[in-house]
């Protein structure tokens, strides 16, 4: 660039051909060589992840624009002043559109559940460098919300929503988001145009006790008016006790021994299912994991 800003002469070539005109000697300064190659010199480029944002749209412009003077010229095309070398690559036609993801998302929408749409979208982010994930994002972010909504919908009995609760319910969206990038080693941060979690707006209880809040109250429902009738009468015993002790606010310990294939598990299921389903926190745990699983979220 230096060598752009005093001559004219190697305006015509790209950043990546100037080893074949030019040596780099004594002083820091390009020299021309004074006779032609016999073979041809190769320039070489560092190799730049898409997920390195600027860094790897910057590297991508080197390959295309011819006499920079400065890294200001980098973001100029047709006479504009690009923001970043991102705009400036898309303004170039540099940059693949993202109607491919688009098309998925908009599938999905019609097809699954809102949380498969946030794995989905985590996914595109993880495997598919989209150029612009903020803009699926914002187009999106509703249909990955849905399932949330009509919880918070159900808990306040009311259709209307303020516009902070939705807030709310976007950043738990990105948390779950955030939480798939981390298990394969990466991060919202790397996608540098995403909204990143609003840390203020998430609770601060523990994540066990936000798991068990995401339950559906009226599926759990339909589950327990069936499983109460095939209870028998030692079940059926055990289970009033203990429904009844927490109700009453008594704060008892229960023991109950029985040998393997009586039903202990079939009853702690519905024991976990019917305080759930009247907004209770029940925090199943066992000893091993074979003893967990047959647990809901044991």
């Amino acid at each position: 660039m230096a060598y752009n800003t005093n001559t004219t002469e190697a305006h015509h070539l790209l950043y990546i051909e100037f080893p074949r005109y030019y040596t780099f000697g004594q002083n820091n300064h390009w020299r021309k060589r004074q006779r032609e190659q016999r073979f041809k010199t190769i320039g070489r480029i560092y190799t730049v992840h898409p997920s390195e944002g600027e860094l790897y749209y910057l590297r991508l412009l080197l390959f295309h624009i011819r006499g920079a003077k400065s890294f200001q010229d980098m973001r100029t095309f047709d006479g504009i002043l690009y923001s970043s070398y991102k705009e400036t690559a898309e303004a170039m036609g540099l940059l693949e559109s993202d109607q491919e993801w688009d098309k998925c998302l908009e599938e999905a929408v019609e097809t699954k559940m809102p949380h498969a749409i946030r794995e989905l979208f985590a996914t595109l982010l993880l495997f598919c460098q989209p150029t612009s994930p903020h803009n699926l994002w914002g187009k999106y972010k509703n249909d990955m919300i849905d399932d949330y909504v009509e919880m918070e919908r159900r808990i306040r009995e009311t259709e209307d929503l303020p516009e902070t609760v939705i807030e709310r319910l976007y950043n738990k969206a990105l948390e779950e988001i955030q939480k798939t990038l981390e298990s394969n080693n990466k991060s919202l941060k790397d996608f540098p145009e995403m909204p990143l979690v609003d840390t203020t707006l998430v609770a601060t209880e523990s994540r066990l006790i936000l798991d068990e809040l995401e339950d559906d109250p009226t599926s759990l429902v339909d589950q327990i008016s069936e499983k109460e009738n095939m209870l028998n009468y030692e079940q059926r015993e055990i289970y009033n006790e203990i429904i009844n002790s927490v109700y009453n606010n008594e704060q008892k310990q229960f023991f109950i021994n029985a040998a393997g294939g009586t039903g202990k598990s079939f009853l702690f299921s519905l024991l976990l299912n019917k305080l759930r389903s009247d907004r209770h926190i029940a925090l199943a745990v066992a000893s091993s994991g074979i003893a967990a699983i047959l647990l809901p979220k044991g």
